[in-house]
């Protein structure tokens, strides 16, 4: 072996690819280790979690169960304490709430567990990256498999996404390793590569919903492999190999039917072959987005319009939803139990019997039906099919930003835009050299052999990956994240391996004439951008969710993309670290887009208005205390919590127990000058559609506020007898809506004011800082309001109570 050959291997073999993953593997995690969980991943650990140690799958079922439980094996052989299967959460399926309580409220040490879990995603990355190599090198040889392989761990989005306790990495690998090795099946028709195809594909259907799309992959493939017309080598043929392509699509139909069945063992051996979603071993429960709501069925309201009710059986039929706390509008569980009451305690029997017929309608929608017959005939376990349809039914509207503008049905351009912003400009010019080296090589070829389809036929299953998965993202509503299109990656990152050739053309006769070469010219440029790359990637650790190639500076990316792009609630630990350091003026005020918990990070702030309100202690509580300790209890939790007026309470008798209803002090209440940190997912209003706080500030939120102002307005000054007057006005529960739409109204019309501003610092990107004086706060609070535009929620969602 000569020298060149030697340190070609050392170079780019096997060897240097595992230290490339062992490094890849190590930032990725290192990247994450100052970062707090992301809006999804505590739900993604508790799913896994309660899958292995329950046997129930109740727990965000719409997403994959293989990952899930993934994450959640490094946390088995430690005793944490487990989520609590006997609470109201665990129940109503609150997945949200109950992980959170897991993770943050039962004495586990959450940053632990969600290391465990990170450490666990990882290696899909790892795995991905080996694939991304291998199937380089088999196409292009050691060069291009490394070229491919350095690309793929140097992608800001695959390093921000690559560790992450989601389902991402997982598709996105499953989806390559799929398409791969369906591909290889379609060549040579054996046993082992039916059985590979069938676990990868396995794989991908319990990774994430949208492995449906694997079907048209297979099917083009399929139609360009008959198209080829070469011979399939078969397992078990007289021949050998089948030369007809009769023959050769009855034989891989075969082969599709058996993994079609292998794929079905597998999808049921992860839901421990049983149907039922609940364990008979467990509590029972219910989720909380019915089935009647998932596939579109009539409202309650729509079916009593059907049933022809009169005056008195309409007033029943009211007080039964008001006792059950329950809508007529949509469907909840609470709008399915009341139902059930309806039917037996307002309706005759004819009603009964015809409520029932009306229930049991198809559903509208196609795939709704669809849903119900794979239900109906126990086709697949109960929970996937509640995560299918739910995921589906999620995915056709959702409320996301845009550009400035505000969407619920999403954009065409989104997905491209945030490819284009999202992706280094370094990568782009290795994709230029990459085409540049196909058209050489092309006219390499024979003039007479330089048709397109021979010349495209190996790198055909990257390019429909690639066409079918982009098609998809740029037709979907679901555009609130980059994330959602990082399957793309991986099969661009492998067709760019072919700009490896440029570093194997004609080194030698390059060297001896002493002359700079196209290829040498290239070669140089493909390694300047590598290393530029590179220096980028060091750069901008370990912020590479919120990573911009410059087209969008991070610095105003929040004016473009929020969410998953940007803010996905990861940087808490951050905000504590600023504030530690940087000392900024108090009082801090946080209003946190996510679903980890500014307490636990121990945030030396005020917590105002956030995504979830659960870290924040509400402005108002109702207590019922037991009679005969009453007084006890009540003076115990205001000497716990003081910033609850303890001179202005209100209490009722109602039974054995007393009600006390305590409101918080008026300083506590008010917002005073200082420093803001809002999240910027929290700026840009995207996270309350239904309620009416949907796109810009608009006319009719400012009616709303003023309103909700002049109501509340007694509570926020500090005369004693006009706090007790106006806390005597209305009843407790009206009291606890009331001053939480004002809270909510005030932190939107003063965020409309900010954003007219430049933000005067931020926390790595996601969380913007606002230093606040009080004429600001006086024009952001009470002077005519910084920006009055359409109303986007009545448009969508129509009036509003």
């Amino acid at each position: 072996m000569s020298i060149f050959s030697q340190k070609r291997a050392l170079l780019f073999g096997p060897f240097a690819v595992g230290l490339v993953l062992i490094a890849f593997y190590m930032g990725m995690l290192a990247s994450l280790r100052q970062k707090s969980q992301t809006m999804d991943e505590g739900v993604h650990l508790t799913g896994g979690y309660t899958y292995w140690l329950y046997n129930d799958y109740r727990i965000h079922p719409e997403n994959g169960n293989l990952p899930q439980r993934v994450f959640a094996l490094p946390l088995l052989v430690k005793n944490y304490n487990p989520p609590a299967i006997e609470s109201e959460l665990w129940r109503t399926c609150d997945k949200l709430r109950l992980s959170r309580e897991w993770l943050y409220e039962l004495g586990n040490d959450a940053e632990e567990m969600i290391g465990r879990g990170r450490a666990a995603s990882g290696l899909f990355a790892v795995a991905l990256g080996v694939l991304v190599w291998a199937w380089a090198r088999q196409l292009f040889g050691a060069f291009g498999g490394m070229i491919s392989l350095l690309l793929y761990v140097l992608d800001p989005s695959i390093l921000a996404n690559g560790a992450l306790m989601t389902s991402d990495t997982a598709c996105a690998l499953f989806f390559l390793a799929a398409t791969w090795s369906w591909w290889r099946m379609l060549h040579r028709l054996t046993i082992l590569r039916v059985v590979v195809s069938a676990l990868a594909m396995s794989a991908l259907f319990l990774s994430k919903m949208s492995a449906g799309l694997i079907v048209p992959i297979a099917l083009i493939l399929v139609v360009a492999r008959l198209i080829n017309g070469t011979s399939l080598p078969v397992t078990g043929s007289r021949d050998g190999e089948l030369q007809k392509r009769v023959a050769q699509l009855l034989a891989l139909a075969v082969g599709a039917l058996a993994q079609t069945a292998l794929i079905l063992i597998v999808i049921w051996g992860f839901y421990g072959f049983r149907y039922a979603a609940f364990s008979p071993a467990r509590p029972a429960g219910a989720w909380i987005d019915s089935w009647e709501s998932l596939l579109g069925k009539p409202a309650p309201e729509a079916l009593f319009d059907r049933l022809g009710l009169g005056s008195l059986q309409r007033e029943e039929v009211n007080r039964i939803f008001g006792r059950e706390k329950a809508e007529q509008k949509v469907w909840t569980t609470a709008s399915a139990n009341a139902l059930e009451t309806v039917e037996h305690e307002a309706l005759t029997k004819e009603q009964a019997a015809q409520l029932e017929q009306l229930r049991a309608e198809p559903s509208p929608r196609v795939v709704g039906r669809l849903v119900e017959a794979l239900r109906r005939h126990h086709l697949l376990p109960e929970a996937y099919i509640y995560g299918f349809a739910h995921a589906w039914h999620f995915s056709r509207e959702r409320a996301t930003f845009f550009n400035g503008d505000f969407s619920i049905a999403g954009w065409r351009t989104f997905f491209p835009y945030t490819f284009l912003v999202k992706t280094p400009l370094t990568i782009f010019a290795v994709m230029a050299l990459a085409v540049a080296a196909a058209i050489r090589q092309w006219m390499k070829r024979p003039f007479r052999a330089r048709s397109i389809f021979p010349a495209f036929y190996d790198t055909l299953p990257l390019w429909v990956l690639l066409s079918v998965y982009g098609v998809a993202a740029i037709l979907s509503h679901i555009t609130i994240g980059h994330r959602h299109v990082l399957p793309i990656y991986p099969p661009l990152f492998v067709l760019c391996g072919i700009a490896g050739r440029w570093l194997d053309s004609d080194k030698e006769k390059t060297r001896a004439n002493r002359r700079l070469s196209w290829a040498n010219a290239a070669a140089g440029a493909l390694g300047l951008a590598i290393v530029l790359l590179a220096t980028e990637v060091g750069y901008s650790f370990p912020n590479y969710l919120a990573y911009f190639n410059g087209i969008v500076r991070p610095v105003h990316a929040y004016r473009h993309l929020v969410d998953s792009s940007l803010d996905w609630g990861q940087d808490l630990p951050g905000v504590r670290q600023y504030i530690e350091t940087r000392k900024p003026a108090a009082p801090i005020y946080l209003s946190y887009f996510g679903s980890a918990n500014p307490v636990y990070y121990r945030i030396p702030a005020i917590h105002i208005y956030s995504f979830f309100d659960w870290h924040r202690l509400p402005p108002l509580q109702i207590l019922a205390l037991p009679a005969g300790e009453s007084e006890m209890l009540l003076r115990n939790f205001l000497h716990d919590q003081p910033d609850y007026d303890d001179q202005v309470i209100r209490t009722e008798q109602q039974g054995d127990k007393v009600l006390a209803i305590v409101v918080k002090n008026p300083s506590a209440l008010r917002l005073t000058a200082g420093t803001y940190f809002i999240s910027a997912t929290m700026l840009q209003p995207i996270t309350q559609p239904g309620a009416g706080a949907f796109g810009p500030w608009n006319a009719r939120l400012e009616k709303e506020y003023q309103d909700a102002r002049r109501v509340v307005a007694p509570l926020l000054s500090d005369d004693r007898p006009a706090r007790e007057a106006a806390l005597a006005q209305f009843a407790p529960g009206t009291w606890f809506d009331q001053i939480n739409s004002f809270e909510r109204l005030r932190f939107h019309r003063l965020a409309a004011f900010l954003r007219q501003r430049e933000p005067d610092d931020n926390v790595d990107f996601s969380i913007l800082i606002y230093r606040v004086n009080d004429n600001d706060l006086t024009r952001a609070l009470d002077g005519p309001p910084a920006e009055l535009k359409h109303d986007l929620s009545r448009e969508l969602f129509g009036a509003h109570p």
